[in-house]
């Protein structure tokens, strides 16, 4: 028999094989059809509805018009309709090329849904204080840190950003004001798990919830005791793919900076300040002169060394969509701050993946893994020290015959170019992971399910500061000689590293089952909480070379090494029932049992319970035919919050390294180790008691909308030592107990208004306003100690001092004055300032000191929200304030030498200015006039337009023809305007400075930008 070639043979069965390719190839082409149609409701086209084949993620997105095109969808093939705030359609292909649906609305979802602790609840259904911002509006007029666009925005929130410093402006978030002596800041979770605000991506934020008095609040038992702010990122949803690209670019500057006196008038001012002193003038008249000609230069030192404005950008990209089985929302962010001087700068990246997945019928896997890398740089010593003080008489550099480029001396101590630029520098970068996993499981129970997740974070944080000496020049003019200076003596570099790990543990089992006009839920959860530290620090000193900036290129002498770990646990079990009867009578009640590692066993577990009662008055037949009442809802709550964030091991005795010593011949060094002091076996928590009586209303078919809340809030066993109550002669410090009480109680107004002019305008107005007062009423005191320095009784952060009458006018005047100064007012002049004799003895001293003005923290905050549309234009605004409340600023002249705010000096008490606002310039006098006093107090009211943004839409005619969804172009400003009694600075400038505006101001921004959907 002949045979055949193999490769013949493998031909053959390769054509074969082709050919039955191409057959089944050509039948699964016959089995797919093109299909389009229209998803409408009942008033018409439903632009961005869904439209997806079932079990696949091939689907599209309705366009204007509510029409809608698939590809390659098979005979047999079923199409799933959504629309949010619609029923979900399902409708077999069966053969049909052309289908249009009309989707019907589903009342129970067009409800809004709120986010709550550890769960979720009907807007309509809550019982307890709580608001609400959306994402969309913390994206409006994109700032670097979060919290700086929710000034204003929501009723109760009290926010303060001290500084603009890139990296660090997050500034102060308080809800309600103050309530203990202790850390007063709210706890902030992140899709459940304590995390930062400031850090996040603002493109992935679907919602902010505050969580503020006892039933919304206390179910976080151990910490909630000074609000809870909740943070929900975006999901993905059924649909197509949907993706979203934001930009912005933009400049930034120096809100408000004091205006400081020029060469001229430095020379004048400063010679008379010198005479007021008693000393010899500093300058000649004829260089006076010269200085206020221009003939000898006047240096501007913010100027030298401050940029006019700063460049930031953002760039943001989100992708999200799903299938019948997998949900998905991942996004993309980068920012790009750039500091007011050269190595300043702050860079962070951003990237999130949330994904939900139907593993069977029963079974959702929720799996969200975030990351976040960011960069801080910075000098290794901030110019602000010096800047405003430097004399401008100093140039900031010498003649290039003595150095090119060299650097001149300020004239009283260093050169602020040198510090902001050739210091060295100081970087810190963070490395984040941040991992979520959530497995829910609905029992074959109607209304029952349960779920399980673990958190895992991660973070990595490198810090490494290198100091290195410049050279600058101190003149000297008379004799034309120029003697360099190093800045530092030696190199220095000091390097650490820093990891954190934290993991939550959380079971839930939830219930919701409604029995015809019965609604019945409830909530178990079991939490656990593990924070481990643990780092690490090297440094050495005298570098041959700043060439090398490692360690190993350091001198032997003067190294140091340190290191430490830490550890914390908490735990929790967590109850809640809510019920509800024919939808109008509300009930809730919670209760949580805390464990803490930072109190003894016996006192470690602390059970916090809340309880909240709502009335639907609206939903009552006496109030049917009111058609003006939309809704109208009463309620009121009570309950217990709890607070562990004190100092930990405060039970136990033990010792602590210090200071060591050199013992014997040897020459070693010996470390030392002291005693932590008494210890306090009986600490327990700070516990906090609260009572809110609300009312939410909304008239006329929404346009006016408001709430309304009263709150009281009574904190007790505040950690404080006695130590003002016993005599100094008992020898030690005693340990903290839990002693104080503090009240805090208040009300809250927040308003929503909704109108439309014709057609095409449409705007929102919506203010908001919270006065919170507070009132010692209890700290350790002497039992005798007078009314007039008494802080029981008085709000928190009272500010004491001596009362002014003013300025002294005359050398009689000082004469028959009470004795202020202790040596018979001799070290007076007329221009000082003179206080008033409280107690009548002649003698001006602390018996003289009283409570002054009302409290640094202010009692009312206020809001205004405004956005507006006409067509394809849009405007976003919001403004925000304070007042009743008082701050305190000294502003000195020449002290040390330095220069000074000009105002302050040109409106000095001197003969003929004898009705000047402030007292005589001096320099280097007895510390009369720097004494704390009703002189330099200031009402601290403010009113800022925080954030503004205008948008314009591009026409849908022009976004059909691109194919793209919309576009929007828009122009955004940060802290453009200011409005206060401050002269000098901003009026959100950190309280602990003495007014030498000796911190990195906060910063004004205009962006441009865009936004692109597709």
């Amino acid at each position: 028999m002949k045979k055949t070639n193999p490769k013949f043979k493998t031909f053959i069965h390769g054509k074969t094989l082709l050919c039955m390719m191409l057959f089944l190839t050509s039948l699964a082409v016959m089995g797919q059809n093109s299909v389009s149609g229209t998803v409408s409701d009942s008033n018409g086209p439903l632009p961005g509805a869904n439209v997806i084949v079932k079990g696949t993620n091939n689907g599209a997105q309705a366009d204007f018009d509510g029409n809608y095109a698939l590809d390659n969808v098979a005979d047999d093939a079923s199409l799933v309709f959504s629309y949010v705030g619609f029923k979900t359609k399902e409708v077999a292909l069966n053969g049909q090329t052309v289908i249009n649906v009309t989707l019907e609305e589903d009342a129970e979802s067009l409800e809004e849904v709120v986010v709550v602790g550890y769960g979720t609840q009907k807007k309509s259904d809550l019982t307890g204080a709580v608001a609400v911002v959306k994402g969309e509006k913390v994206n409006i007029a994109p700032t670097p840190s979060l919290t700086q666009n929710l000034s204003g925005k929501l009723p109760g929130v009290i926010t303060r950003q001290e500084t603009g410093k890139p990296g660090a402006d997050g500034g102060e978030f308080l809800i309600r004001g103050k309530s203990t002596f202790g850390n007063n800041s709210a706890l902030i979770l992140v899709d459940g798990v304590e995390r930062s605000i400031d850090r996040l991506d603002p493109n992935a934020i679907e919602s902010i919830t505050i969580l503020k008095d006892a039933a919304s609040a206390a179910i976080y038992g151990a910490r909630a005791a000074n609000g809870v702010v909740l943070v929900t990122t975006k999901r993905g949803a059924l649909g197509a793919p949907s993706i979203s690209y934001n930009s912005s670019f933009g400049f930034q500057s120096a809100v408000q900076v004091p205006e400081m006196l020029n060469a001229g008038e430095f020379a004048e001012y400063f010679n008379e300040a010198s005479l007021n002193s008693g000393d010899n003038p500093a300058f000649t008249g004829e260089q006076v002169q010269q200085y206020q000609n221009g003939t000898l230069p006047s240096t501007d030192w913010w100027g030298e060394v401050i940029r006019k404005s700063a460049p930031i950008q953002q760039q943001g990209i989100t992708v999200s969509g799903g299938g019948e089985r997998v949900r998905y929302f991942t996004s993309l962010g980068m920012l790009d701050q750039k500091g007011l001087y050269e190595t300043s700068s702050f860079k962070r990246y951003n990237v999130r993946a949330n994904v939900d997945i139907d593993l069977t019928d029963r079974f959702t896997l929720g799996i969200d893994l975030a990351g976040r890398k960011e960069k801080i740089s910075d000098s290794s010593n901030s110019p602000f020290n010096s800047l405003l003080n430097s004399q401008p008489t100093s140039p900031a550099y010498v003649p290039d015959s003595v150095e090119p480029g060299g650097l001149g001396y300020n004239g009283v101590n260093i050169n602020p170019i040198g510090e902001a630029i050739y210091s060295g520098y100081k970087r810190t970068n963070w490395n984040v992971f941040q991992g979520n996993f959530k497995l829910k499981y609905d029992i074959p129970i109607e209304g029952l399910t349960t779920t399980f997740k673990y958190n895992y974070d991660h973070s990595f944080k490198n810090e490494k500061e290198f100091k290195e000496p410049y050279t600058f020049y101190v003149s000297d003019p008379v004799n034309n000689i120029y003697t360099p200076f190093n800045s530092i003596s030696n190199i220095t570099l000091t390097e650490g590293y820093d990891e954190i790990v934290q993991e939550t543990t959380q079971f839930f089992v939830n219930y919701d089952r409604a029995f015809g006009k019965h609604n019945l839920g409830a909530l178990f959860v079991y939490e656990k909480v593990d924070n481990e530290r643990k780092n690490i620090e090297a440094g050495r000193q005298g570098f041959v070379s700043p060439s090398i900036d490692q360690l190993f290129a350091g001198g032997a002498t003067g190294q140091i090494s340190d290191g430490t770990a830490s550890e914390s646990a908490r735990q929790g079990y967590i109850g809640r029932v809510t019920y509800s009867y024919a939808d109008k009578y509300l009930f809730q009640a919670n209760v949580r049992h805390d464990g803490s590692y930072n109190f003894p066993k016996d006192k470690r577990w602390g059970t916090f319970p809340a309880f909240s009662v709502g009335w639907k008055i609206s939903e009552e037949g006496f109030l049917s035919g009111v058609d003006a009442i939309e809704t109208l809802k009463l309620r009121a709550s009570w309950g217990k919050f709890g607070n562990d964030r004190v100092g930990p091991f405060q039970f136990l005795s033990g010792y602590t390294f210090n200071s060591g010593s050199v013992i014997g011949t040897s020459g070693a060094y010996k470390p030392g180790i002291q005693d932590t002091g008494i210890p306090n076996p009986n600490i327990t928590w700070e516990t906090a008691t609260a009572k809110n009586l609300g009312l939410d209303f909304s008239l006329w078919k929404g346009r006016l909308s408001g709430e309304f809340d009263i709150f009281s809030k009574r904190t007790k066993d505040i950690l404080i030592a006695r130590n003002a109550s016993i005599p100094k002669s008992f020898g030690a410090s005693l340990p903290k107990e839990n002693l104080g009480i503090v009240d805090n109680k208040g009300f809250e107004l927040a308003l929503t208004y909704k109108g439309r002019i014709g057609e095409n305008f449409k705007f929102e107005l919506s203010p908001n306003m919270t006065k919170a007062t507070s009132e010692v009423i209890f700290i350790d005191e002497p039992e005798d100690v007078e009314d007039r320095i008494r802080k029981t009784g008085r709000p928190f952060d009272q500010l004491y001092g001596y009362t002014s009458e003013g300025l002294f006018k005359s050398q009689e005047e000082i004469d028959g004055w009470a004795d202020q100064d202790g040596q018979g007012n001799a070290s007076l002049k007329t221009g000082d300032i003179k206080y008033k004799d409280i107690n009548n003895d002649d003698v001006i001293d602390g018996f003289d000191v009283q409570q002054i003005g009302k409290s640094v923290i202010p009692e009312i905050v206020y809001g205004l929200n405004l956005s507006m549309s006409y067509k394809n234009l849009d405007l976003n605004a919001s403004f925000q304030g304070a007042t009743d409340y008082n701050s305190y600023a000294y502003i000195g002249a020449f002290s040390l030498g330095s220069n000074a705010i000009r105002e302050r000096v040109l409106d000095s008490y001197r003969e003929g200015n004898e009705n000047a606002t402030f007292p005589r310039a001096y320099f280097n006098t007895p510390p009369n006039n720097e004494r704390t006093s009703t002189f330099w107090m200031i009402d601290g009211s403010y009113l800022k337009l925080r954030n503004v943004e205008v948008g314009y839409n591009l026409p849908d005619a022009v976004m059909d023809k691109l194919g793209i969804d919309s576009i929007r172009f828009f122009v955004s400003g940060n802290n453009l305007l200011t409005f206060s009694k401050y002269d000098f600075y901003d009026p959100e400038r950190p309280l602990e400075e003495s007014g030498n505006s000796l911190y990195y101001p906060q910063l004004r921004r205009v962006n441009l930008g865009f936004s692109v959907n597709f």
